[in-house]
């Protein structure tokens, strides 16, 4: 069920529609999308666990399935955005609860955990508590308490390591082309940016470019971690 909703959430059941207090997502296809500077917080079933749902984020529900012992098996897509998750310790010991997107898979047994999946479908995971098994090409990766790990598209996870919650960011190069500034700016690799509501990533290294507009003397860069987790850096642009 929908317990929460900040700004404008999409509901995808039968129709597309603003979602409501209360929306179910008891069914395959079921899903929300947030938009920008929006949010909502999911309760998957009473056994199962609280999901918050950052902006900008494509959430499905890919598979519900309840086994002949009562477990319940819960997959739910992710495509694009953030989520956290926090899982209930089950009971039954072959109930699960996984995450999938386009890179990779996170499956857990009652733990805190986020997600990101940046639009191009690479995705990083980071542990609060409990363990997270990390799958892509056939290879695994168990992602402990406080540690961080990341799947490029079409790759295997890289090993867990520890997470970034300094939240930092580094501009490494500023200069004019085309009478507009660049910059180069150096983030951990599982983190994103985001500015005037779009969203930044950087690459393997953790380097990105960002074309500034010309009229723009500052801006407000926020980095996210996959917890969710926030820090906003004003940054002066050169445009001289």
């Amino acid at each position: 069920d929908i317990e929460e909703i900040r700004g404008e959430v999409i509901y995808h059941g039968a129709q597309s529609r603003s979602a409501q207090i209360g929306d179910r997502l008891n069914q395959i296809g079921q899903g929300i999308t947030t938009l920008d500077r929006s949010s909502a917080v999911l309760e998957v079933d009473s056994t199962i666990g609280r999901i918050r749902v950052a902006a900008n984020t494509a959430l499905e529900v890919d598979q519900l399935t309840v086994l002949q012992d009562g477990a319940k098996v819960t997959v739910l897509k992710i495509t694009q955005g953030q989520v956290r998750i926090q899982a209930r310790r089950f009971t039954n010991p072959n109930t699960r609860l996984e995450v999938h997107s386009p890179s990779g898979i996170a499956a857990v047994r009652g733990t805190d955990f986020g997600v990101s999946v940046t639009p191009d479908g690479n995705m990083a995971i980071a542990t609060e508590t409990g363990l997270v098994e990390v799958s892509a090409q056939s290879q695994s990766v168990q992602v402990a308490p406080g540690q961080v790990s990341t799947i490029q598209r079409g790759e295997a996870p890289t090993s867990s390591r520890l997470m970034d919650r300094q939240l930092g960011m580094d501009i490494q190069r500023q200069e004019l082309v085309g009478g507009r500034a660049v910059m180069k700016i150096k983030v951990d690799p599982a983190n994103r940016i985001v500015c005037n509501g779009e969203m930044w990533v950087p690459d393997r290294d953790g380097i990105l470019t960002a074309r500034i507009p010309s009229h723009q003397s500052y801006l407000r860069m926020t980095v996210h971690n996959p917890l969710g987790e926030t820090r906003e850096h004003v940054v002066w642009v050169d445009n001289d």
